[in-house]
């Protein structure tokens, strides 16, 4: 779809270097002496394609109101949600504490770390359609109702 030579741009913006998607752009591969913002209008990221799929090895500067074909990469996300029983030691711990709740899902990545999940993973409370993340489960072995905390759904 581009042709031989066509300069791209990569969706780079020299607003402490960001990706058109806002993400910070730790990744850095500039050719030498770029990016330098001639004539303090460029700023933009670029490649050049060469020819197949292939790219010039280092990215350049441009002025953004050139316009240029636009090529973009995606990492795909995956989301899953687990439910997880939850019963604390601890009667009186209040589940509703952000504080509680932010340091069970420490514990959580922690557990997921030691089983080889990456460090980058990301665990947040997913909230029902009445806005709380845990519900009481009724014993129903007991006699009397017992009931203990429950978490419904951990997203990650």
């Amino acid at each position: 779809m581009v042709s031989k030579g066509s300069k791209v741009w990569i969706g780079l913006f020299r607003d402490s270097w960001k990706w058109s998607d806002g993400s910070d752009s730790s990744f850095r591969h500039w050719k030498p002496t770029q990016p330098n913002n001639n004539g303090g209008v460029q700023s933009c990221g670029a490649a050049v394609y060469k020819e197949g799929q292939s790219w010039t090895d280092r990215w350049f500067d441009w002025n953004c109101n050139d316009r240029h074909p636009f090529v973009c990469s995606s990492v795909k996300k995956t989301q899953q949600v687990v439910r997880v029983k939850l019963t604390p030691k601890d009667q009186n711990m209040v589940l509703t504490d952000i504080v509680v709740q932010e340091a069970i899902l420490q514990q959580i990545k922690k557990e997921l770390r030691g089983k080889g999940m990456p460090d980058d993973i990301k665990l947040i409370w997913k909230e029902q359609l009445n806005e709380k993340i845990f519900h009481k489960e009724e014993n129903k072995d007991s006699q009397k109702k017992e009931r203990k905390d429950v978490m419904t759904k951990l997203e990650f």
